[in-house]
């Protein structure tokens, strides 16, 4: 199993598209060295006292690969945001998605013209 796809989706799963976790995975440069850091309290850009107590222990490494897995037995890939594979339309824009779950033909990322339908797993009808 690759170790930075399970801190990728450690980081997405805590963290999704907050900016202030953003500019400290870019302080680290990987997703292992920002999860390093926030765990062994050593974080030196400060996110770690915007970070709610008990939030870093409610999603382990260990629930990372069980994600990893049950993508994997359903086929499922997932596309993080340093992979060859992302599309790099994307990495143009300010709020960019770390992790992408695809299902279905994922060479059409690569196009020139892409359609993306985005949702919620836990859509609520009023």
């Amino acid at each position: 199993m690759d170790k930075e796809l399970v801190y990728a989706v450690w980081y997405h799963r805590l963290f999704g598209k907050n900016k202030g976790a953003k500019k400290a995975l870019g302080h680290y440069k990987s997703f292992e060295k920002l999860y390093e850091a926030l765990i062994n309290d050593r974080d030196e850009t400060g996110y770690s006292e915007k970070i709610k107590p008990g939030k870093l222990s409610s999603f382990s490494l260990f629930d990372a690969e069980l994600v990893i897995k049950e993508c994997e037995e359903n086929g499922w890939k997932i596309i993080p945001c340093y992979s060859e594979d992302y599309p790099k339309q994307l990495l143009s824009i300010d709020d960019y998605p770390v992790i992408l779950f695809c299902d279905g033909k994922t060479e059409v990322l690569k196009s020139s013209m892409t359609v993306g339908i985005v949702g919620s797993r836990e859509a609520v009808a009023d």
